[in-house]
């Protein structure tokens, strides 16, 4: 999932997605009792998995073969002994294509369940972008995602570290060990070593954090402030009512949410830029530095 991006409105791609699960015609319980029963039964199963695959390999670009690795090939063997395979009945040998196909469901639901809060996969960034790279910090994104989409169901705990962007230095064991944190401490509700639901205990310990993680995002974008009135002095754009709007904006920074701090800022830039007091130049390179994207082609030129 390193370099995985949506490229597709997540309701359109979910909404094709579970119509796929929901009229699916795959008669599990349907008698196989021959060689040829086997073949048709496998047959329908992998036209399933490959209608899953087209519709989700034509919604992200650099999927690098992701999801063919999650969805492996529907098969009636596992990498054991031939002769081993050779021996199994038919019945046994539906029953691992089953498992599998199972298996295959349940990644897909869980994916979607958690494709809103995987910030790396939407493209999405922070206006203050935080490392996350103590494991405290770790922590804490795992508890806020959780909340997030918190509705009493389990969610794919590993997959939110991989959607956003936390790349496991020791692998699964790695992952493990925050998951036996969140355990430990019952933080997280884990219903096997993946699906895990924030807990009561879990949400006050998250509130007491938010507190550290606002000031440590202060204090970044206070950074990427002063940066920026750096750069402009430098390239001559010196109105001081620039840089007095963009000194109340650093002291706003932790009072407001994100999405209401964003809001602020791109209203003073297109009140500014209505009264002529900065030009586009200015508004872009703002833009690209505070909200990551240029806010100028939306202004009248």
């Amino acid at each position: 999932m390193k370099n995985l991006t949506l490229i597709t409105p997540i309701d359109s791609l979910t909404k094709r997605i579970e119509d796929i699960l929901n009229n699916d015609e795959i008669e599990l319980e349907n008698s196989v009792k021959s060689n040829e029963d086997l073949i048709h039964f496998k047959k329908k199963v992998k036209a399933w998995q490959n209608e899953i695959l087209s519709v989700l390999e034509s919604s992200f670009l650099n999927h690098e073969n992701y999801f063919r690795h999650q969805l492996k090939p529907i098969d009636d063997s596992v990498p054991i002994r031939a002769e081993n395979v050779e021996k199994r009945t038919i019945e046994e040998k539906k029953g691992l294509i089953i498992k599998r196909y199972n298996q295959q469901k349940d990644f897909v639901s869980d994916f979607l369940n958690v494709l809103p809060i995987l910030d790396k996969v939407n493209n999405r960034k922070d206006l203050a972008k935080l490392q996350y790279n103590k494991p405290s910090e770790i922590i804490y994104l795992i508890l806020s995602k959780l909340q997030k989409i918190k509705d009493g169901k389990h969610f794919r705990v590993d997959l939110i570290l991989e959607g956003n962007g936390i790349e496991l230095k020791n692998g699964i064991q790695e992952y493990y060990e925050y998951s036996e944190e969140l355990k430990k401490n019952k933080w997280v509700d884990f219903e096997d070593k993946y699906l895990g639901r924030i807990t009561f205990k879990g949400e006050v310990y998250l509130e007491k954090q938010n507190k550290i993680f606002v000031k440590k995002e202060s204090e970044v974008m206070s950074k990427k402030i002063d940066l920026i009135i750096s750069k402009l002095e430098k390239l001559g754009f010196g109105q001081e009512i620039l840089f007095e709007e963009l000194e109340e904006l650093k002291s706003l920074y932790p009072k407001l949410n994100k999405k209401n701090w964003s809001q602020i800022l791109k209203g003073k830039l297109l009140d500014m830029a209505y009264e002529k007091i900065i030009d586009m130049t200015v508004v872009k390179i703002i833009s690209d530095d505070l909200l990551d994207r240029d806010f100028s082609k939306f202004l009248p030129h």
